[in-house]
This record gives C-alpha cells, structure tokens and sequence, in this order.
C-alpha cells in the first residue's frame, strides 16, 4: 500500500488599492494606508487607536473606516 501525504501551503494573501488623485497606490499595511494621507496622520493613528482597529484581522473594514473617517476631517 502506498501511503503518502503532500503538504500544499498557500500565501493567500488579497492585495488592495487605493484610488488617490487618479493614481492607484498598493495598501498591504497599516503604514501603506497612512501613508496616503500623511497630513492627517496623527488624528488617523489616534482613530486606530480609540477604536481598536486592526489591518491584519480584518483589512477591508480597516480601510474602509480610516477612509471614512478621513472624509469626515477638515482639510
């Protein structure tokens, strides 16, 4: 009898884009995303905090509220 097991591991890793003055920048990051928006970055990272956000666990709800939140920021 031949008996064989085979181990497949996948990266599965999303990429995401974000659409910025006509250009599309990669978001893989935490820091990727701030960094679009560097004249607010430190009201961003204090939103992340108070909110507990987190990239890694949940990255399309990440994105979605720091870009929320941006919209809502006096420019």
């Amino acid at each position: 009898m031949d008996r064989r097991v085979e181990n497949f591991f996948s990266d599965k890793k999303s990429t995401y884009y974000l659409l910025n003055d006509g250009q599309y920048y990669t978001v893989n990051s935490k820091g990727a995303l701030l960094k679009q928006f560097r004249s607010h970055k430190k009201e961003l990272d204090s939103y992340v905090r108070r909110n507990k956000l987190n990239f890694k666990k949940d990255p399309i709800a990440f994105i979605t509220a720091i870009v929320e939140h941006y919209e809502e920021l006096p420019r």
